[in-house]
């Protein structure tokens, strides 16, 4: 059957032979058998036998080539649907590397894990922050050597959002990691996606900002510590000279 349908042609040919020999052996013996002395040969019915042997092929060789029609018509169907296929192939190949290619040039730190956190993909910026290559990151359990976790927050898509200090090539970096789960249509179960984002610039500028702001509150402190003091001191002897001087001023100048 199958090498019926890849050689439709040849299968054809072989069909069209065997028939061929059966209807000339068939022929050929009765033929034979109608020459003999004791045959009672009579050429009306030779006739009638070879027109029907005839008829018999003739409808045998339609029959093939009605078949042989529709084979050919399945053919262009199959070879249509095929190409159809093999578009839409290209189409999906090209969007896969494309998106690929896009995951590839963003910054961002791309990693997926199965259930059992082995890790099934790895961009090339994840690759250059762990210092290994792609090949040894799959399939391992490699986890990132975490100096400080931040605050973690769960949004209400089941969203895990969290902060890292990631110890890096160049020193240590935060990473704002974003991981929620995802189906892959190649494997049955779904995996773990973490994106990160390096925020070192802006966590350095939050510290910086938050360091600047406890200075000034604790300079506004030490001030207004001050001025109630200095306004203590002040009032103290202040008060004895404006009682003296009401005191000179109510009482008639004497000698005391």
């Amino acid at each position: 059957r199958r090498f019926g349908r890849r050689h439709p042609w040849l299968t054809f040919a072989l069909r069209s032979f065997m028939i061929f020999s059966v209807v000339f052996g068939a022929a050929y013996g009765f033929i034979a058998g109608a020459r003999t002395e004791n045959s009672g040969y009579d050429p009306h019915s030779f006739a009638i036998g070879v027109a029907f042997l005839f008829a018999l092929a003739c409808v045998a060789l339609a029959a093939l080539s009605f078949r042989l029609r529709l084979l050919r018509k399945r053919m262009r169907k199959i070879a249509l649907h095929n190409e159809a296929l093999a578009d839409r192939n290209w189409e999906l190949q090209e969007a896969e590397q494309r998106g690929r290619r896009l995951f590839e040039a963003q910054g961002d730190l791309i990693v997926l894990r199965d259930a059992e956190s082995r890790i099934t993909y790895a961009n090339d910026a994840y690759c250059e922050l762990a210092q290994m290559p792609r090949g040894a990151l799959i399939g391992s359990r490699f986890a990132l050597r975490v100096l400080e976790q931040g605050d973690t927050a769960l949004e209400p898509n089941g969203t895990r959002v969290h902060d890292q200090q990631i110890e890096g090539p160049l020193g240590p970096r935060w990473i704002a990691w974003r991981e929620g789960l995802v189906r892959n249509d190649a494997v049955e179960r779904a995996e773990m996606q973490s994106v990160g984002r390096d925020v070192t610039d802006r966590t350095e500028s939050e510290r910086a900002l938050t360091e600047a702001r406890d200075q000034a509150d604790a300079a506004s402190r030490a001030k207004s510590r001050f001025l109630a003091m200095a306004s203590h001191e002040i009032r103290t002897p202040l008060n004895g000279i404006i009682g003296m001087s009401g005191l000179l001023m109510d009482t008639p100048l004497t000698p005391e």
